[in-house]
């Protein structure tokens, strides 16, 4: 019974360090970071921003780009609300406004 136990935990421990040894990541010296494009020059992106910028000045390309497309609806609802629209009219106008793509 005590070799059983031994080995039980002979095997833990191998056991946890192939699971640390394989969990490090490794570094290449040939991997470049890829670029991520920058939202000031999506056009899209522009295009929301200039719309909201009314209601929302404080709004950057940035914070467009970490949005959901449901929120920048919620958002473009709350721009036509303060236009002078109503609700309705507001979230039917909203609906169709182009978004980014996810």
């Amino acid at each position: 019974m005590k070799l059983f136990s031994k080995v039980l935990s002979a095997l833990m421990v191998l056991g946890l360090l192939s699971s640390t040894l394989e969990a490090k990541p490794k570094a290449s010296s040939t991997a470049t970071p890829k670029a991520t494009p920058d939202p000031r020059k999506d056009p899209q992106i522009q295009k929301i921003l200039s719309d909201l910028r009314p209601v929302y000045p404080h709004l950057t390309a940035s914070e467009i780009v970490r949005t959901s497309n449901h929120d920048l609806r919620r958002m473009y609802e709350r721009l036509y609300h303060t236009e002078g629209m109503n609700l309705l009219e507001a979230k039917q106008k909203a609906a169709t406004v182009l978004l980014k793509e996810n």
